[in-house]
């Protein structure tokens, strides 16, 4: 009777305990004070807004800069909270210093998530901003995260990925005649965008995974434009925090360090060149070229979504890699994938040329296969069943 008895408590105690809210953990906490105090400062620089006024953008780049020295180490507390950061174990001292690089370029990230000037009730609250950071930081991330638990080397594979993206501009194959699109003159930045713009031509109102997809592709585009310099995009927040984080916000007069005027950043020439002086401090372990790769993966197959409502396999028979992104398929296309890989019927040449593009795949943001620099293939161990056929397909071709 008595061990019922402490059964029906300890079952009545575990159903009152419900599982913590996002809100609660660590991250959305700090993420919150950041946001609270950014807030905060943005009242005070903007003042008594109204609506169809003009900002006075010099003004209020002198008024937040008395907040930088503030604000980034609530930024960076944030970032050390990121549940990415710390599941990543760094396994030697160059792995140390790409950790701190990425944790520099995600607390500029979130400054410039965050750096709205003018409060609103239309705005998008601290919470979901935070949730769709660590979306986009999921993306970005994620895969070579996970793949560097199973033993890949970040740094090397960024290295490849430069050699193959920037310094030989080989984004080809794209699903469009280089003489439309992706021609050969273009970067594979360029290219990327050509392919974006294509498929926001498409009509996605009624489909919520082309909806979530054209997120998604907002959200890296934007992430992006850091390493772009689409210097109308970044907010004062990030440009006079990145001026500190440099030192280029003092400067010698007559022997003397001088104050630089924080409305000399609002110009965006003089900006630029401040991003020009730097390249090698803004950007020390190339993450601009793992954000193209991650940017150029979700573009591929962008205009093709639209046409799966009426026969997906058809589609997707000819551009089987759209399978390795089942969040942007319904159940009925996720079969056709699961068909199409379990027969091996689907067009091979489309999966070997991204992957020697990108040189990782995964799915769901798990590794299933990479192609070193000597074209060597590695598996991952993987109970999805597309990558396991997958596997087992390229396997033979890369004997």
């Amino acid at each position: 009777m008595i061990r019922l008895f402490l059964l029906a408590l300890l079952l009545l105690n575990l159903q009152g305990k419900e599982p913590p809210s996002p809100k609660d953990t660590p991250f959305f906490k700090a993420f919150k004070a950041l946001h609270d105090y950014m807030d905060k400062a943005n009242e005070v620089a903007v003042g008594d807004y109204e609506e169809g006024e003009r900002w006075d953008y010099m003004s209020i780049a002198w008024d937040i800069s008395k907040y930088i020295k503030g604000v980034i180490p609530l930024a960076q507390t944030a970032i050390q909270h990121m549940p990415l950061i710390q599941e990543f174990e760094p396994k030697n001292q160059a792995e140390r210093r790409f950790l701190a690089h990425l944790k520099q370029r995600e607390m500029l990230r979130a400054l410039d998530s965050i750096g709205l000037y003018q409060p609103s009730a239309n705005q998008p609250k601290s919470a979901t901003l935070a949730q769709a950071f660590l979306d986009t930081a999921y993306f970005l991330y994620a895969p070579l995260f996970n793949a560097h638990k199973l033993g890949l080397d970040p740094i090397a594979y960024i290295k490849e990925l430069q050699h193959i993206l920037v310094a030989q501009k080989q984004c080809h194959p794209a699903p469009f005649a280089p003489n439309d699109y992706c021609n050969d003159n273009s970067s594979c930045v360029a290219c990327a965008y050509d392919i974006i713009a294509r498929a926001y031509d498409e009509d996605i109102s009624k489909d919520k995974f082309l909806e979530q997809l054209h997120t998604d592709i907002k959200n890296m585009a934007d992430a992006y434009g850091f390493f772009q310099q689409k210097i109308h995009s970044r907010s004062l927040w990030e440009r006079l925090t990145l001026a500190h984080i440099l030192g280029d916000d003092k400067d010698l007069i007559d022997g003397k360090q001088e104050d630089v005027p924080p409305s000399y950043y609002v110009d965006d020439d003089s900006y630029k060149e401040m991003l020009h002086n730097y390249p090698k401090r803004i950007d020390p372990s190339h993450l601009s070229t793992l954000y193209l790769a991650r940017l150029l993966f979700l573009s591929y197959n962008a205009p093709f979504y639209t046409h799966l409502q009426n026969n997906p396999t058809l589609i997707l028979k000819d551009h089987p890699t759209m399978c390795l992104s089942p969040e942007y398929l319904s159940v009925k296309s996720q079969q056709a994938c699961q068909e199409l890989f379990q027969a091996q019927t689907y067009n091979a040449k489309d999966i070997q040329d991204q992957l020697h593009l990108v040189r990782l795949i995964s799915i769901d943001e798990s590794p299933c296969v990479y192609l070193d620099p000597k074209d060597k293939l590695q598996v991952f161990k993987s109970d999805n069943a597309i990558c396991l056929a997958l596997q087992k397909h390229l396997t033979k071709d890369f004997k």
